[in-house]
């Protein structure tokens, strides 16, 4: 399927690729000249943007500076290692667990959560994340501000509650509008699986709309952290200034750590349903 995407997006160029995908998506012709729903903003802001406004913070290693000066070093994962290219020898030092990632990107391939650092190849480990550094993810995609910052590895500690439970990660939609910021929480469940998704509002009720709406709803007793607040509040203050961001945050333990920013969900290419929401959405989005 990627391969197709990529031959008709050469044939007929980014700009055409996109107003012919954009109306397969979302049914309706898309306005270039002045962008007014959330999908039509999401491709001005990878098509027109300067995308030296977003590098430092797409990128998982830079981005930490920017937490750290906004909301503090205790949010962030622990650092174990940077690398500009792994060899065998990184591995002898460290811990049985660990997650391995790229700075550059979004999740999936670049992305490895170890238990158990004893059942690695360490070979094949090793050449799959030097040749993920020169990837260029943002070109692929269209959203260029990727691949301006110089690709890195990093290891991070492994973040598990203490019934040693993976952390759950709640992606907070923050518009900031003319007058207070507004938020709106995304939360996944089983994505590897029997992917669940609903959007709830600031007080924790459903939302009215959905984000590809092809995933069922999660169960109705689904549970949020006691810091929930906290969370959308500290996601609320790494957005201000953008207009529009989503910010993904875990809370471990009721300890809240920052995932990371991302400025084009979908790329632009998740359908909003019901469709006047993609219009609502798109005018809460303030440009800055």
């Amino acid at each position: 399927m990627n391969i197709i995407r990529d031959i008709i997006r050469f044939i007929f160029g980014a700009e055409n690729y996109t107003r012919i995908r954009f109306f397969l998506t979302h049914h309706y012709f898309i306005n270039r000249v002045s962008p007014q729903t959330f999908s039509e903003k999401i491709i001005s802001r990878k098509l027109d943007d300067d995308p030296k406004k977003y590098s430092l913070f797409v990128d998982k290693y830079t981005v930490r500076e920017y937490v750290e000066r906004k909301i503090g070093k205790e949010h962030l994962i622990p650092l174990i290692k940077v690398k500009n290219f792994l060899e065998l020898t990184d591995f002898d030092d460290l811990p049985d667990e660990f997650v391995l990632k790229t700075s550059n990107g979004g999740g999936g391939k670049n992305v490895l959560v170890v238990e158990d650092k004893n059942k690695l190849d360490f070979h094949k480990v090793c050449s799959d994340f030097n040749r993920y550094l020169n990837i260029k993810m943002g070109d692929i995609v269209d959203e260029h501000f990727y691949d301006i910052e110089p690709a890195s590895i990093i290891v991070e500690k492994m973040i598990k509650n203490s019934d040693d439970t993976p952390p759950f990660d709640y992606k907070i939609h923050v518009f900031e509008t003319y007058e207070e910021p507004v938020a709106f929480i995304q939360v996944d469940k089983d994505r590897f699986s029997e992917h669940k998704r609903t959007i709830y509002n600031e007080d924790l009720t459903v939302a009215d709309f959905k984000i590809q709406p092809k995933y069922a709803d999660v169960e109705d007793d689904f549970v949020f952290p006691d810091n929930i607040y906290e969370l959308i509040r500290l996601a609320k203050v790494l957005a201000k200034g953008f207009g529009y961001v989503r910010v993904d945050m875990y809370s471990v333990d009721n300890h809240i750590y920052f995932g990371e920013m991302t400025f084009c969900h979908g790329s632009g290419w998740e359908k909003i349903k019901p469709s006047e929401f993609d219009c609502k959405l798109g005018k809460l989005w303030i440009n800055k």
